[in-house]
């Protein structure tokens, strides 16, 4: 219901403003056209958030994640012997999924499709699990 209410706020909003861009008097012509020029302007902005979010990805903001958790793993590896066998499952896992991601990353890096929106959400959350289960590894080993 809440979603349908915007849709049509939205829709009205569109029709309002390009009758008035055309069909109004000075004011409301002048009034429309101020809007259709910022909202071309907030289009570029977001073009350019969209590019430079790619250049990052491009550069390796997420190798620079995984290879902390990366070093985070081996820590957790020298100490093994203070690991009881639940938590070193754990830590195996852990590698698995840091591995596999790092294998996701390397495999999308060269290619020349560029990831959707939904798989970088995909890796963004994947990569929030990871964290979050090293803080609760980290957390079970202060415990004992």
């Amino acid at each position: 219901m809440f979603k349908w209410l915007i849709r049509l706020l939205i829709f009205v909003l569109i029709i309002l403003i390009g009758y008035n861009y055309f069909f109004g008097n000075k004011e409301e012509k002048e009034t429309s056209e101020a809007i259709v020029t910022q909202v071309k302007s907030l289009g570029k902005s977001l073009g350019g958030v969209l590019k430079s979010e790619k250049e990052k990805f491009d550069a390796g903001k997420y190798d620079e994640a995984l290879d902390k958790v990366g070093n985070f793993i081996t820590g957790m590896k020298k100490n093994a012997d203070k690991l009881d066998s639940a938590q070193l499952k754990q830590l195996k896992e852990l590698e698995a999924k840091q591995e596999l991601m790092q294998k996701h990353l390397d495999e999308n890096k060269d290619s020349e499709d560029n990831l959707s929106k939904a798989d970088k959400e995909a890796l963004q959350k994947e990569l929030q699990d990871i964290i979050r289960e090293m803080d609760d590894l980290l957390k079970s080993t202060e415990e004992e």
